[in-house]
């Protein structure tokens, strides 16, 4: 039933991954190089408001995997689900649009250079860039946080930032301090990272892949757990990483004292660069390299920008992904969700979108600056202005345009997508007049795929089920977006509460504690819930050899 020769299970794999390696899939996919770096620049509030922004849109994806289950449980991409509903020409835009967003998502040089090899190795090797980031990201945080001549424990820590205050103090924060939420610039951040992680992650096939892959009644779960797993990576490296860098800084041994350290002068490179590559290779594939290389090489810089360098600003390329993807977010979410949005509320709200973001961006942008460059567009409150911009234009004209001009979608029209085709009534004389279908089902399945299809249909596709996980779905992920976004860092914010030795002490250990859910998880879940499964395979091995040695 599960054959590999068989494109369904190659696509799909058959519908019937279990949550724990979906989520395993999902924590690997959302960690980027960003992830670890660019959520440090912010010290304490940059790692949270990095996390809580970025983890809403793998919540509120559970939602969209419960209801592609619900209707379209045959598919094999979300484009086959715009397609059926809006036609050939919003399935280019939105297509467009994904494209748009793996390219300013990765790192050009990796993309066109390190990524093929690394690719190859993780095939040959079997994936392990799970457990080496897995490995680093724990070594380090013991390393500082525990055995360490120079910190070695949290208390430790604690007593360097509260003397950093007072010599390096932050703009921005309550007497300057490194031990409280109190940012400029971090809500901000994570507003910013909240808009252009909704594009990155809502047009992004790889997660619609896992959610189409994952057994129907579990793909919920798949993706909350994955979030909250997700979650403790951002809070935890990244704190460590910065506040150790502010904590030793005073420190004769550090390598630039008593000068501020520069992007080439940071040591530490081996396990960073082992690091970001593995990181860069979870969330790409050959489709990206051919992409890239061709619109950068072969048209930009043929025909738009001859003299083009080769200096990219990653920082900028991972913060201005809002205003250019941020326009097809709810586009795509009401595909699968809101039966009245209609064709051309979902077009147009693509379309003024992406337009009312750059226009919001670059105008903001001239009005402060007077000049529109690399450096004057990439500063926070410009980039704030676009993501909100194109978030909010495209919720506002689809929904208008959709309630004025409606949709009445019926949803058996995707739920008939690659539908099983079955001949009735053979034995029946032959008739003169045949009833019209209302309904056409894809006329691509043969029957080779025909019994995979039929798999997992059955009992976990019932209604009450599907309406239970969606339930489920709704309720975790707005409830943990409120807590995350909202209970947690607001009080804290508003109030500048600067933290006390004790309390530093246990944000550090329960973040230590969440990375070893994170671990178990990433690692150790998959492999625990396929154990029925190598314990027959040990089984049969074992009687195989048995029976040779004979």
């Amino acid at each position: 039933m599960y054959s590999d020769k068989q494109s369904e299970e190659s696509n799909t794999a058959s519908r019937s991954v279990k949550p724990g390696l979906i989520a395993s899939g999902i924590v690997l996919a959302w960690t980027w190089a960003a992830t670890m770096l660019q959520s440090s620049t912010v010290m304490l509030p940059g790692p949270f408001w990095y996390a809580a922004g970025a983890t809403v849109q793998i919540l509120m994806f559970s939602i969209l995997a419960c209801k592609v289950k619900q209707n379209a449980s045959r598919c094999h991409a979300y484009l086959e689900i715009i397609y059926a509903r809006y036609g050939f020409d919003s399935q280019l835009l939105l297509g467009g649009s994904a494209v748009l967003t793996a390219l300013t998502g990765m790192n050009v040089y990796a993309a066109i250079f390190l990524i093929p090899t690394g690719v190859c190795t993780y095939v040959i090797l079997g994936g392990l860039r799970t457990l080496i980031i897995m490995i680093i990201i724990l070594y380090f945080m013991f390393h500082a946080s525990a055995t360490s001549p120079l910190i070695g424990s949290p208390g430790a820590m604690y007593d360097l930032l509260k003397q950093a205050a007072t010599t390096r103090p932050i703009d921005g924060s309550n007497n300057g301090s490194y031990l409280n939420l109190k940012s400029n610039t971090g809500p901000i951040f994570g507003v910013i990272q909240l808009c252009s992680g909704s594009g990155t992650v809502f047009l992004d096939q790889a997660y619609w892949q896992r959610a189409i892959a994952s057994r129907p009644t579990t793909a919920v779960r798949a993706y909350i757990v994955s979030g909250l797993a997700w979650f403790a990576i951002p809070i935890l490296f990244p704190t460590t990483l910065g506040l150790a860098a502010a904590a030793l800084a005073e420190n004769l041994r550090f390598p630039t004292y008593p000068n501020k350290p520069t992007s080439t002068e940071i040591y530490g490179a081996v396990a960073l660069l082992i690091m970001l590559f593995m990181a860069a290779t979870s969330c790409a594939s050959a489709e990206l390299i051919a992409v890239s290389s061709l619109l950068t090489f072969d048209v930009y810089k043929t025909y738009i920008q001859p003299k083009a360098t080769p200096n990219i600003d990653l920082g900028w390329l991972f913060l201005v992904m809002g205003p250019s993807i941020g326009g097809a977010v709810f586009s795509a979410a009401f595909s699968i969700t809101w039966m009245k949005q209609s064709r051309l509320g979902a077009v147009s709200g693509c379309v003024v979108g992406l337009a009312a973001g750059i226009i919001a961006w670059l105008t903001v942008t001239k009005q402060y600056y007077d000049v529109v460059t690399v450096a004057t567009t990439g500063q926070e409150y410009l980039k704030l202005a676009g993501n909100l911009a194109a978030i909010m234009t495209v919720l506002i004209v689809t929904v208008a345009v959709s309630l004025i001009r409606p949709d009445k979608f019926d949803w058996e029209v995707t739920r008939s997508i690659n539908a099983i085709l079955v001949t009735q009534g053979r034995k029946s004389a032959p008739s003169s007049e045949s009833p019209k279908p209302t309904l056409t089902p894809t006329p691509a399945i043969t029957s080779e795929t025909e019994q995979a299809l039929r798999i997992e249909f059955g009992a976990e596709n019932e209604p009450s089920k599907l309406r239970s996980a969606f339930k489920l779905a709704c309720i975790a992920s707005f409830v943990l977006t409120f807590i995350m976004d909202c209970l947690i860092p607001m009080p804290m914010f508003f109030s500048q509460y600067i933290f006390s030795k004790g309390f530093f002490t246990a944000w550090v250990v329960i973040s230590f504690l969440w990375v070893f859910g994170s671990t178990f998880v990433s690692c150790f879940l998959p492999i625990w819930e396929t154990r029925s499964f190598f314990g027959e395979l040990v089984g049969r091995i074992g009687r195989d050899a048995f029976r040779r040695t004979r």
